[in-house]
């Protein structure tokens, strides 16, 4: 099972580089009207076992030029006790080692603003159910087997 060891961000925790790209539901829909797929993005996202779903900035999923898949309400930190509605899309996930990697083909996921923030989002529970998190805050290091 490949897995990556990192060291944990002293101000913002345990961040992985991955690339998202269009789902693959969406890429045999671009192929069968030759339309152009567009190439996938590297992001970096903060492990959040709070989160239930990932999260990611809207402005990353911008090159991507996915149409909303629908909305839903959040409720975080930041809303209170008031949820707001958020544009989901379903794209590509890709965790990557040099030994191979992890392909997710379709993940629902939630766009929101993340500017200023110094990431890209949240990888949240619906994926990392399919991995297993080791968490070593003494060593300062995380590992992600996928």
């Amino acid at each position: 099972m490949p897995h990556l060891t990192l060291p944990i961000d002293a101000r913002l925790g345990a961040i992985i580089r991955l690339e998202i790209g269009v789902s693959a539901q969406r890429a045999t829909a671009l192929r069968k009207v030759d339309a152009a797929i567009p190439p996938p993005v590297s992001i970096s996202l903060l492990i959040d076992t709070g989160a239930s779903c990932t999260v990611v900035n809207e402005a990353a999923l911008k090159p991507l030029g996915l149409p909303p898949r629908g909305a839903t309400l959040i409720r975080t930190p930041s809303t209170g006790q008031n949820p707001t509605a958020r544009n989901t899309y379903d794209i590509s996930l890709r965790l990557t080692h040099a030994d191979g990697g992890r392909f997710f083909n379709s993940v629902l996921v939630v766009a929101t603003d993340f500017h200023g923030q110094n990431l890209d989002g949240l990888l949240g529970r619906d994926v990392l159910e399919k991995c297993l998190l080791v968490y070593n805050g003494e060593h300062k290091m995380f590992a992600l087997s996928f």
